[in-house]
């Protein structure tokens, strides 16, 4: 029974000999009239030769490219799943956030967020992330999103949210501890526009439980706020306190300094506007 199945396999093979009118044979064997390998190869079995088929050097590097092009195809389809999945609801936005469109106005927090994504092995093993704070519109955001597109490129899972959904898909589910634990399913978690301050004691606890189930987890969280670097060393209240210490102990703090981005776009794009329209 053994012999029938390698006999069958040995068939199988052999039909995926092909010859074309200008090979040839030598010494028994099949060869390729374009490299000149042959297309058959010896073997011993159970006492006896078998001639098998084997690829020639054209059919070896035609295979090779077709692997490789399929590698390359499931590594593009993948970097789109992993892309669709880090800015779903809502973050489309954040697909062209990336470092190759940078404007270039604040060089130091682009250099700073690409050494992150280069040694980011080390960050992730060591559950360390970055806290970006400063005033509106000065790019933390944007460079944010450059890390997580930069590290979706090279097939790292991230999910960038804020805790507005967050709070919106827990209150739609009934498995919280179970929702809390998903956001742990990524490599990199990415909390944008955190501002605790003027929230409710609901959300001061929905912010804590998110970072801690991280921290516990050790694994990396980059989170963005528009607070000061005054509040985030005196924070108000207890629950606050409490957050930023966690918050603190897990990300390093970067300040962002400049001018509001978001303001000047809006400027040239209604210059642009009155250009056009010959106003």
């Amino acid at each position: 029974m053994f012999e029938n199945m390698i006999d069958g396999i040995m068939t199988k093979t052999e039909e995926k000999l092909k010859i074309n009118n200008s090979d040839y044979l030598e010494k028994g064997l099949w060869y390729c009239s374009k490299c000149h390998t042959p297309k058959q190869t010896r073997i011993p079995w159970l006492g006896e030769e078998k001639i098998v088929y084997c690829m020639c050097e054209c059919e070896k590097e035609q295979y090779e490219q077709e692997l490789k092009a399929k590698k390359a195809e499931e590594k593009i389809q993948k970097i789109a799943n992993l892309r669709n999945l880090a800015f779903q609801n809502g973050s489309a936005v954040a697909y062209d956030y990336t470092f190759a469109k940078d404007n270039g106005n604040n060089p130091k927090m682009t250099h700073v967020a690409k050494k992150y994504v280069d040694e980011f092995e080390y960050f992730k093993s060591q559950g360390k992330g970055l806290l970006f704070f400063g005033d509106v519109g000065v790019g933390k955001s944007y460079i944010a999103a450059c890390i997580a597109n930069a590290l979706i490129d090279k097939l790292y899972s991230v999910k960038m949210t804020n805790f507005v959904r967050i709070r919106n898909e827990l209150q739609a589910t009934y498995q919280r501890q179970e929702y809390l634990d998903s956001l742990n399913c990524y490599d990199l978690l990415i909390l944008d526009d955190l501002s605790v301050e003027s929230t409710s004691e609901y959300m001061q606890e929905i912010v804590f439980e998110v970072i801690d189930n991280r921290n516990r987890a050790k694994l990396p969280l980059i989170v963005t706020t528009n607070l000061t670097a005054e509040k985030l060393k005196h924070p108000v209240g207890v629950e606050n306190e409490r957050i930023f210490s966690r918050l603190l102990k897990m990300c390093h703090p970067i300040e962002f300094k400049g001018s509001d981005q978001r303001k000047q776009k809006t400027f040239d794009d209604f210059a642009e506007m009155q250009r056009i329209l010959g106003i």
